[in-house]
């Protein structure tokens, strides 16, 4: 996933954890991976969106919880 984002240019200097997203509900995952296999790719998109989502906010809490520390 991380290669993916990169070489189409999506990130640069960061890595962004999609995959802790995606893994948080293997089976939800597995199941929407299976969808997409069998040709319907709106459940694996979705999957995908909503880990972008927690991804960045769990990022940008822990850049905020980074800079609390460095504060103190």
């Amino acid at each position: 996933m991380h290669s993916l984002l990169r070489g189409k240019g999506l990130t640069r200097k960061v890595t962004v954890p999609v995959s802790a997203g995606l893994l948080s509900n293997t089976d939800a995952y597995f199941a929407a991976l299976t969808s997409y296999r069998d040709g319907e790719p709106e459940p694996i998109v979705t999957m995908m969106s909503y880990a972008w989502f927690a991804a960045v906010n769990n990022g940008r809490q822990l850049v905020a919880d980074l800079h609390g520390v460095r504060a103190g």
